[in-house]
């Protein structure tokens, strides 16, 4: 179907915590599967064998996990992940990248050493309303500190492989995770854009497309989108994607 409509798509193929012998070689196999099932398909761009490790694999962290991974284990995780995707029977043909969490998970998932094509670190500005009362300039000042940490510390390739910003003009700031208006999420997306390319990276994504109730969160809206829950109504931050490229030469700009 992405093809029907000349849009690349990536494949998360990532699992959850494979500390069980049984599950990390059933997982293998399922890689080498997938690889081979895909190996190709020219609409898939590349192939997500992390995706946050940091809320998958057990390893030491505030929540009381006990089952540890050491740097060293944690990169043969992802070679062996990424060899039996890209062994010359599965498929040579795509690219392996990492969704990662930049500072939250590189003391073990470290982008710098791991097995990978590309690194594509999630880049979020949080929720810091005791300290800054959700100041809009304090979150685009945090997620730029996060682009130049990525330029200054990821030595390969990479584009932004999440981001977004939860807002609404229905309910108030505070308030079922809203961050700001939908302007506030306008000047945000023109913000990390600019930034995720002065700073290096190659490529963007936005989470997610329409807003949503999240039960897990326990919120009417999920404000991340950039369609209005129900009415499908563009947000104003649409408009800096539809305009991002040149027109002229469907190029970024300069």
């Amino acid at each position: 179907m992405a093809g029907n409509e000349n849009m690349y798509t990536m494949l998360n193929g990532a699992l959850g915590d494979v500390s069980d012998p049984l599950a990390y070689n059933r997982y293998l196999e399922f890689l080498d599967l997938l690889g081979k099932r895909f190996k190709d398909n020219k609409w898939l761009a590349f192939y997500d064998i992390l995706n946050e490790p940091l809320y998958k694999y057990k390893y030491a962290h505030a929540d009381g996990d006990i089952n540890f991974y050491t740097k060293k284990q944690a990169c043969e995780l992802v070679e062996d992940f990424y060899n039996a995707l890209k062994n010359p029977n599965a498929d040579p043909n795509h690219l392996v990248s990492g969704g990662n969490l930049v500072t939250e998970d590189v003391i073990l998932f470290d982008p710098s050493l791991m097995k990978l094509d590309f690194s594509q670190p999630h880049l979020y500005s949080e929720k810091f309303i005791s300290y800054d009362g959700m100041n809009l300039t304090n979150k685009i000042n945090r997620v730029n500190g996060s682009t130049y940490w990525v330029y200054k510390n990821i030595p390969m390739p990479w584009i932004n492989g999440e981001t977004g910003f939860p807002s609404s003009d229905v309910f108030p700031i505070g308030v079922n995770l809203v961050a700001g208006t939908n302007q506030d999420q306008k000047t945000y997306a023109d913000n990390i854009l600019s930034s995720t390319r002065d700073h290096g990276g190659s490529g963007f994504t936005w989470w997610n497309f329409q807003d949503g109730a999240w039960e897990e969160y326990g919120t009417e809206i999920f404000g991340y989108g950039l369609l209005i829950l129900e009415s499908g109504i563009d947000k104003p931050a649409v408009n800096s994607f539809q305009s991002y490229l040149d027109p002229s030469t469907n190029q970024p700009p300069q």
